[in-house]
């Protein structure tokens, strides 16, 4: 699966709104067994449209936190996710806001001359220099890793090993755009059923052979040159991909 985000669209709502839902949830606002608020109810109260709110509710089920009941309502099913993390992508906002909610804890930087099935693997010529950037990605306020990390940065941007130092929880692109006036144009991500090996799967605690979820991204600045690329690993079990496509309208429809 291959998807290309646009710089123009915005974090979407549903997604804010089912973030919202679940903590609150997990505070106890709902209790398990309790039925939440009807959508219109729900509409009103957070001045979202009702597809907004249908949409959210939608996420929340898929994660096994709500059960829907035709008649009934919405009822609290789980007080947490079985799903650790879930991530919906359509724009630049929310790879930004991936790398705030799962922070990248930076574990070895080393320089690199890649070629054979490294370079095929980034997109690259052949002896070209990189920096490798390894870690693990971990929830706010938890040291468990969420994800396995591995990210190389084309060579030329001096002194970047100091800030990836102060990374904190901003993405990689958005610090060379920051830092390197490097700005991003175009995002291209691929995404592969795997298994995960068993270097990785120690990392993230779960036996080797597991399924898994690598997501690869490439990163293309002006002019369609590459200067950064990489993929993150999740287990399967532990993680849910959300991705939401509009029907386009022709014009004057």
């Amino acid at each position: 699966m291959t998807s290309h985000v646009s710089r123009r669209a915005q974090a979407p709502l549903y997604a804010t709104l089912a973030r919202h839902l679940a903590q609150a949830i997990e505070d106890g606002t709902y209790p398990v067994g309790s039925l939440l608020p009807t959508e219109i109810a729900l509409s009103e109260q957070h001045g979202m449209s009702r597809q907004t709110v249908r949409e959210a509710l939608r996420q929340l089920t898929t994660q096994g936190l709500l059960l829907r009941q035709p008649g009934v309502g919405t009822r609290v099913q789980q007080r947490t996710s079985p799903v650790r993390y879930t991530h919906s992508v359509n724009s630049f906002a929310d790879l930004e806001q991936y790398a705030r909610e799962l922070r990248l804890v930076i574990q070895q930087v080393d320089d690199v001359t890649v070629s054979g099935e490294l370079a095929a693997l980034i997109g690259c010529r052949e002896s070209s220099k990189w920096l490798r950037v390894r870690g693990v990605r971990c929830p706010a306020g938890s040291d468990d890793p969420a994800a396995v990390s591995e990210t190389y940065i084309r060579d030329g941007f001096p002194g970047i090993r100091r800030h990836l130092a102060d990374l904190h929880a901003t993405a990689i692109h958005v610090l060379l755009e920051r830092e390197y006036g490097e700005v991003i144009e175009e995002i291209r991500q691929q995404i592969h059923a795997i298994a995960i090996d068993a270097a990785e799967a120690a990392i993230l605690r779960v036996p080797a052979g597991s399924p898994g979820l690598q997501i690869r991204r490439s990163f293309f600045a002006a002019g369609g040159r590459l200067i950064l690329a990489g993929h993150v690993t999740h287990p399967g079990a532990q993680y849910h991909y959300g991705t939401r496509f509009m029907r386009e309208h022709s014009p004057g429809a």
